[in-house]
């Protein structure tokens, strides 16, 4: 991930260039799709064995939420050149969309004896997530927007009905969310 922060632009451009001759047809019609960063393809079946023994899901949740990052810069960053590739632009914001739920869900069966321990990452990972789709509700159809609303509740029902014990970070999590919902 450093490495590929450290030249975001090339990055960036080496994405789009790889996405655009992957699919030099400019079909709108297939606009559910994902971005699929090979470097992380690699990572995945390098680790795959860890990922398999780690019962809190902090690197699946890793996982996904450096899925988040990327396209939410990459949004950010380039939406001037993004627009010109509609797709492009698509499939990112699928791809965020997509980690944002899977991230959000897997947080979601995480039970609250783990969510209490959790590093402040995991919380800080959490609220990403929200903010990331909040960010870009505008752009997502109605359904989508529901359902944005409808696991942005639910995560803040999971932190609020963790009990006596929560800590003070959760709760902050729990508001910020809360806000955001209302």
């Amino acid at each position: 991930i450093n490495t590929l922060f450290q030249d975001f632009e090339s990055f960036f451009n080496s994405t789009k260039r790889n996405f655009l001759r992957d699919h030099q047809k400019d079909s709108d019609d297939d606009t559910e799709g994902i971005l699929v960063f090979q470097e992380f393809k690699f990572w995945l079946k390098n680790w795959e064995e860890l990922l398999s023994k780690d019962e809190g899901g902090v690197l699946q949740l890793t996982f996904d939420f450096y899925h988040i990052f990327i396209c939410r810069s990459f949004i950010s960053e380039y939406l001037d050149q993004m627009e010109d590739f509609p797709l492009f632009l698509s499939y990112t914001l699928n791809t965020m969309r997509k980690h944002s739920f899977a991230l959000l869900k897997s947080f979601l069966k995480l039970p609250p004896f783990l969510i209490r321990g959790a590093p402040i990452l995991t919380s800080h990972q959490l609220l990403y997530a929200c903010l990331a789709l909040y960010d870009y509700l505008h752009w997502f159809d109605h359904s989508d927007r529901q359902k944005v609303l409808n696991i942005c509740t639910r995560v803040y029902w999971h932190l609020n009905n963790i009990g006596e014990k929560m800590n003070e970070a959760t709760d902050n999590v729990g508001k910020i969310i809360k806000s955001l919902i209302d």
